[in-house]
């Protein structure tokens, strides 16, 4: 079986280079399928709200004041919207579990009622009657993460009029305190969190469209930040996003900016410090911004939903921090698109795409249709992996209850670097533990049977 096994991981690693290198993994998305959601989408984010292990839309709808929720069935489609009301003019939302009950909860910036909305999940799709908590005014972003280091969730907007960042802690029970407000620069339009500076304390970037900054806030793992530099980037710098793009295991930047119709990208130190930009050319008015392995490829790729074109624009990244000239797909007419994200929503293993269309009062679901290679030559359908990319854990729900079945984790050298004996049931969960960033091969067998094979990939 040993052997076997090792001959086996031998042909995985080379298929995979084979068919990455034969031209196998141009990037394809399917023609967009419409959802209906409430007046004036802004924004969208994706996450299990029903606890079936599919993935679940939730579109805060800035025209109507409310957030629609759209249950997936974990093949693509996804069922009719159910609202529920938030503050005025929701223009962005997060979802993370912020009363410990291990169900997805939501929390929404509502621009014109200078405040947050924050929706407790029953685990069953359906939501409480929204809770606000005053912030700074016109906030146009929100983010979750925890800033203070005690293991609860946290929050923090990025407030355009009045020129900060407002900062709010959780205690753990789904309550916030009152912010923490930070003068930033001129009209702040979004922010992004992670670990810039490699202390362990969570970190923020932000951005301002009037002055074309970047701004790095490094945190002191209390829940206080301190303006450490700014970088100048594209013309109205809008969405931001942090990933790590070129393998060195440090946080790099992605700003994409709606005027001058590029990304610019900043590659991080790890101390904090990053580079000048280097822009790439995408579609008129990017407004959304995204990045994902599209092509299955191991290497995190950008994707922008551009306002005034009505396309989708993907860049390719090369695994050294530099990205291929922009391939677009046209979504529509006049949709006007102001967000995008993505996710795997048919469980093929695959990255998708949804965008938030404020014009057609919808989300944009675009299916990844890319010959991948391996992962279309073998693959076992029969199991889906959530999040994937992950950063802390992943799980993996089997179609087959698994009695004493053994999951294992293969590098890309073929070595063995995890294993899990004696699985009973369908949920297996990974925990990332030390594991660094990079493309790791999954193989479930049971009665010295090979049940499934899949691609993972860790990323911060």
């Amino acid at each position: 079986m040993k052997t076997k096994i090792f001959f086996f991981i031998v042909f995985l690693v080379f298929a995979n280079f084979l068919f990455s290198n034969m031209g196998f993994a141009q990037v394809c998305f399917s023609t967009p399928t419409n959802y209906t959601a409430g007046t004036t989408p802004r924004s969208v984010v994706t996450a299990d709200f029903n606890g079936d292990g599919k993935i679940d839309l939730a579109v805060p709808n800035a025209g109507s004041n409310n957030i629609s929720i759209l249950i997936g069935d974990g093949l693509g489609s996804f069922s009719s919207a159910t609202n529920f009301a938030t503050g005025t003019a929701p223009r962005s939302v997060t979802s993370a579990d912020f009363n410990g009950d291990s169900i997805m909860d939501l929390a929404t910036a509502n621009y014109d009622s200078n405040n947050i909305s924050v929706l407790l999940g029953n685990g069953a799709g359906s939501f409480s009657t929204a809770t606000n908590f005053s912030v700074g005014t016109g906030p146009n972003f929100i983010i979750s993460d925890d800033f203070n280091g005690d293991g609860l969730i946290d929050l923090a907007t990025a407030n355009a009029q009045s020129n900060n960042i407002s900062v709010l802690l959780g205690n753990g029970s789904g309550s916030f305190s009152v912010p923490n407000n930070i003068s930033l620069g001129d009209r702040l339009i979004a922010i992004i969190s992670g670990d810039f500076n490699g202390d362990g304390n969570k970190d923020i970037a932000a951005t301002s469209d009037l002055s074309d900054l970047a701004y790095i806030l490094l945190g002191n793992g209390t829940g206080s930040f301190s303006l450490s530099t700014s970088y100048t980037v594209g013309t109205r710098a809008g969405a931001i996003i942090c990933s790590d793009f070129n393998g060195d295991g440090n946080k790099d930047l992605a700003v994409a900016n709606y005027l001058s119709n590029n990304v610019s990208v900043l590659s991080g130190n790890g101390l904090g410090s990053f580079s000048a930009a280097t822009n790439y050319a995408v579609g008129l008015t990017p407004y959304g911004l995204t990045s994902a392995d599209f092509n299955g490829d191991g290497k995190i790729d950008l994707a922008t939903a551009n306002y005034h074109s009505d396309s989708i624009s993907v860049l390719l990244g090369n695994g050294s921090g530099s990205f291929s000239a922009d391939t677009n797909f046209a979504v529509g007419t006049a949709l006007n698109l102001y967000c995008i994200t993505s996710a795997d929503f048919n469980g093929d293993g695959k990255m998708d795409l949804v965008t938030a269309e404020e014009n057609t009062n919808s989300a944009s679901v675009l299916l990844n249709c890319t010959i991948t290679g391996l992962a279309d030559f073998y693959s076992a359908k029969s199991i889906s992996i959530y999040p994937n990319p992950f950063y802390s854990s992943t799980t993996i729900h089997t179609e087959k209850v698994l009695k004493c079945a053994t999951f294992t984790v293969y590098n890309s050298c073929g070595q063995q670097v995890k294993q899990i004996k004696h699985i009973c049931g369908q949920t297996i969960i990974m925990h990332r533990d030390n594991l660094p960033n990079g493309l790791y091969f999954m193989y479930l067998t049971q009665d010295n049977e090979i049940l499934s094979t899949e691609k993972i990939i860790i990323t911060d």
